[in-house]
């Protein structure tokens, strides 16, 4: 069961990521807005990945104000895969319209084998320039870290920052959990903990006891990370919710509550 009853509306579940500017959503955008309002969710904060969803997502937000926050980065899958040139483009397209948004990101910096492993040092520059970006705007950073969170760790340590930041989906250790609460990140978590393959959650669930309440969130991601049947939309962040209250001893609008406190720091 998704919807929740008049009384426990208090505070509103919120899709810390989700990317309803996805040209995948598109068919779906209007009902899978409505079904989530519906059920519940009252916050969604968009994934930015390169400048033409920037715009959607600048859209979006002016059709809903008062459900969206948006935030404007360059991926790392997109740093990876772009020229040089492409790139300069782009980041001076990211200075002129960060203010427009709410966050930076998604930046950060990704190590998985399928990227191509001679992008490493480009993805860190662009990192680090994004880093220094923020932090020169005053804006909250969401950052995509997949089998690099020493590394930027490192970095992000380095860029002496002051701003907000929250590791969207996040997929390390319960030890790396903890180093980057150290330096005050909020951590984000998102289908893994409610899936039902003990196997492949034990890792998320783990992380997620090691992490401090006044620290977590939960996403969805989608369209991505599917972690049930059917289609994956932002209303699903409910049953990430549930899975979590039960993993942490809560109740689940005590839980509701903790995540929206915590949001209000990046929102």
């Amino acid at each position: 069961m998704i919807q929740e009853s008049s009384t426990q509306a208090r505070a509103p579940f919120i899709d810390a990521h989700c990317h309803l500017s996805d040209p995948r959503m598109k068919d779906r955008l209007s009902l899978a807005i409505e079904e989530a309002t519906k059920a519940g969710v009252g916050l969604m904060m968009l994934g930015g990945v390169e400048s033409d969803e920037w715009r959607r997502q600048a859209q979006l937000k002016r059709d809903h104000p008062e459900i969206l926050r948006t935030s404007f980065g360059i991926h790392p899958w997109r740093v990876a895969s772009c020229s040089l040139p492409e790139l300069e483009q782009e980041f001076l397209v990211l200075e002129r319209e960060i203010q427009n948004a709410d966050a930076l990101g998604e930046t950060g910096l990704d190590f998985h084998p399928k990227r191509n492993p001679a992008s490493v040092s480009i993805q860190e520059e662009f990192f680090t320039r994004q880093l220094k970006l923020a932090e020169k705007a005053r804006k909250p950073l969401v950052l995509h870290v997949v089998r690099a969170h020493a590394r930027a760790l490192l970095l992000v340590r380095e860029a002496n920052l002051t701003v907000p930041l929250m590791i969207h989906s996040f997929s390390g250790s319960a030890d790396e959990a903890r180093e980057w609460v150290r330096i005050g990140a909020l951590l984000s978590f998102s289908g893994g903990i409610a899936r039902k393959d003990e196997a492949s959650s034990q890792k998320a669930k783990e992380a997620l006891k090691a992490t401090p309440l006044s620290k977590i969130l939960f996403e969805t991601d989608a369209p991505d990370q599917a972690f049930c049947e059917g289609i994956h939309e932002p209303r699903l962040v409910i049953e990430i919710y549930r899975a979590a209250a039960a993993q942490l001893g809560l109740e689940l609008q005590e839980l509701k509550e903790i995540v929206a406190e915590n949001f209000a720091k990046i929102r």
